[in-house]
Parts: structure tokens; C-alpha cells; sequence
């Protein structure tokens, strides 16, 4: 896909396997969620009349890389599904400096939807991503 200077105000998804698309909204959610653990045990006072709640949680130390949820222009020549459900080495590009804000890592499409209107607009689709293992994240400039 050519790259046009409208493309430089929005965000662009890359794969190792050359896929490329063209980002119209994203959503970045859950990126480093902690789970929490329950360590309440017996030593733990009853709460009084004026406190709510007693019991004890400590943060875990494995994080959850979370998901990515993408609009994107959808071009029905370049099919998302040859990544679908497999693994790859993922960069999502945000920002309209020269050099775009990077979040990197390894994830997988898990859900995908392709809008195709009949009115001559262009195409657009929805893909679910999810993060596996880490995500680094460089700053723009």
C-alpha cells in the first residue's frame, strides 16, 4: 500500500509478514494490566462499623499486555486472515511527527470484521489483536 501524506495524520499497523494497514481509531486497552492476589488470612481484624472492607491484596508481578482494537481502511486485496491466529512481530505506529510513537511486540488477530458499503465509500474493517509477552513502547519526536 502506497503511503499518501492523508496517512501521515493517522496510525499505521505493520506485521513481520508484510502485512499493513492503515489505522482510523484504535483502541489500546488494558496495556500492563496487574492482576491481584488475595493474601487475607486469619490474622486479618474483623472490619469495624466505620471501615469497608478487610481484605489484603498485593499487586503480581506478571502483567497482562492487553489488546488492541483497530479501525482500519480495509483493502479486500490484502486479506488480514494470512495472520489471523498466528503469532507475528507486530508495530503499531501512532502520531504526525516524522518519527511515530512505536508500541512493538508479538500478538495475534483474534477477531476480525470487514464493513463494505454499497454507497462507493471506502471499505473499512475491525481487527482484534492480542498482545503475547512483552510490549515496548518508543516516543515519538
Amino acid at each position: 500500500m502506497a503511503t499518501s501524506s492523508h496517512s501521515q495524520t493517522l496510525g499505521t499497523m505493520t506485521f513481520n509478514t508484510g502485512y499493513f494497514a492503515e489505522i482510523l481509531n484504535i483502541d489500546l486497552a488494558d496495556l500492563g494490566k496487574c492482576d491481584s492476589i488475595d493474601v487475607t488470612n486469619m490474622s486479618v481484624a474483623a472490619p469495624s462499623s466505620a471501615v469497608v472492607g478487610n481484605k489484603v491484596y498485593i499487586p503480581s508481578f506478571y502483567t497482562d499486555p492487553g489488546y488492541v482494537s483497530i479501525d482500519y481502511n480495509f483493502n479486500p486485496d490484502t486479506l488480514i486472515h494470512a495472520v489471523a491466529g498466528v503469532s507475528a512481530s507486530c508495530t503499531v505506529a501512532l502520531g504526525n511527527s516524522s518519527v511515530k510513537a512505536n508500541f512493538a511486540g508479538t500478538a495475534f488477530v483474534y477477531d476480525t470484521a470487514m464493513k463494505g458499503p454499497l454507497d462507493g465509500k471506502v471499505m473499512t474493517a475491525n481487527a482484534k489483536l492480542k498482545w503475547t509477552g512483552g510490549v515496548t513502547q518508543t516516543a515519538g519526536t
